[in-house]
């Protein structure tokens, strides 16, 4: 066991690997009334396809990781939900592109929730006639997501970004995927993925380290288990082409247009990067002038061309990266205009030291802040750590900060490919 300082934060985590090779880290934090465990599959809704370690390939329905995420709570002998209940922790689940991950919250003794959580992800069941009814389930899910139409507004972007990658598909699936799906497709995925070698879990709040050490020991995680068949997770993707789409105009029943605007940024321009780093950088370069209380916020506001449900998000992954802005707007013509000559026309010099400073101090406080919840702190860790990106080296890379380091943003947002999807009503058409 090792103990990894988080100096800048004040915090600090236990880590060891157990005999199955599963990384299991402690976050501790005395004095805290909750406890959190996640457990952290790394394959998700992306990961449609798979290469053995004999070198022959398997594809997988679309929805496959989210439909397992359902079917792990479907055990044909308990109600598992209840089971958490009864030993005071409440579970939950989420399957992201990236990954799947299984997580209680307890203010109880956590032994027996943690026992219970690992029985349930790796000793699954999939009988058919349960397969049959979350299918189901799903299949309105699906439909639900489908009549939401800031997520139907998003995967419309999405769909227009990437003409041939899985990160364009619902993470659900579609109800034509997911009715290819049936017990043994599970069974084979289950197999492929949810090996102790390959998943994490994190732990936080006040507890007995050793103590958890020991009762890891005598589960499946203290046995050493055989090389997993899996050589490798993949990916649909191809080059991407540069075309941008135009401007596409639905009508939907909104009462105000409803705006996004994505921008692909090539995965060339990250090679040999650090894109934890790049992910921030170019959060900071963005958010300085357009978060809001920004100078051209305030210019927006003002013209009524957005709300208050204005927002931008920022996401690089190892396969992936675009940049997403949204809002509701009475004029969306007008409002596309005026973001993206913006957008266009700002330069990194136009920042000041000292408004960097500035940022960069908001953005050490919200780390800080993370940590003031054992739940947060644990799942920002999870997030990081399993990447190979230490956090104290994150925040120190953050002081080191100058104007010259966000130079880089507009590089990619000159090299970006842009898709641009506005729902209007029919009488505004």
């Amino acid at each position: 066991m090792k103990i990894i300082p988080f100096d800048r934060v004040k915090e600090r985590v236990f880590e060891w690997k157990t005999p199955s090779n599963t990384t299991i880290r402690v976050l501790s934090k005395p004095d805290f009334y909750e406890k959190n465990v996640f457990l952290k599959i790394p394959f998700g809704a992306i990961h449609q396809q798979v290469l053995l370690q004999d070198e022959t390939r398997k594809t997988f329905p679309k929805g496959i990781a989210h439909f397992l995420e359902h079917m792990i709570f479907e055990n044909t002998e308990k109600d598992v939900s209840r089971e958490f209940a009864l030993l005071g922790a409440s579970v939950n689940a989420y399957t992201s592109p990236n990954e799947t991950v299984y997580y209680f919250s307890t203010t109880d003794d956590i032994i027996k929730p943690l026992m219970l959580l690992l029985e349930t992800v790796f000793q699954a069941t999939f009988a058919e006639e349960h397969v049959q009814k979350e299918r189901k389930i799903i299949s309105s899910e699906i439909q639900m997501y489908q009549d939401d139409l800031e997520q139907s507004l998003y995967y419309e972007v999405m769909k227009h970004l990437y003409s041939n990658h899985p990160i364009r598909d619902d993470i659900a699936g579609t109800k034509a995927s997911i009715e290819q799906i049936d017990s043994s497709m599970l069974e084979t995925y289950y197999q492929l993925h949810y090996h102790p070698s390959m998943c994490s879990i994190i732990i936080s709040g006040d507890v007995d380290v050793d103590k958890i050490q020991s009762a890891l020991s005598s589960t499946l995680l203290g046995t050493v288990y055989n090389s997993p068949e899996l050589k490798q997770s993949l990916y649909f993707g191809v080059r991407m082409k540069k075309e941008t789409t135009p401007f596409i105009q639905k009508t939907k029943d909104v009462n105000s247009a409803l705006w996004m605007k994505g921008y692909r940024i090539p995965m060339r321009l990250f090679e040999g990067r650090n894109i934890a780093e790049d992910e921030l950088r170019l959060i900071l370069y963005l958010d300085h002038f357009f978060a809001k209380g920004s100078d051209f916020h305030e210019q927006l506001l003002k013209k009524q061309l957005i709300n208050n449900s204005f927002d931008f998000s920022v996401t690089i992954e190892d396969n992936y990266a675009h940049i997403l802005f949204f809002t509701e707007t009475k004029n969306p013509l007008a409002t596309s205009k005026a973001i993206t000559g913006y957008l266009t026309s700002i330069e990194p010099n136009m920042i000041s030291k000292r408004q960097l400073d500035r940022q960069i101090r908001k953005l050490q406080g919200e780390f800080v802040q993370i940590f003031n919840s054992p739940k947060d702190g644990a799942a920002l860790i999870l997030d990081y750590e399993d990447k190979g990106i230490h956090l104290e080296s994150l925040l120190a890379w953050i002081e080191s900060l100058g104007r010259n380091d966000l130079a880089i943003s507009k590089k990619w947002l000159e090299e970006a490919k842009t898709a641009e999807v506005v729902y209007v009503s029919k009488n505004m058409v």
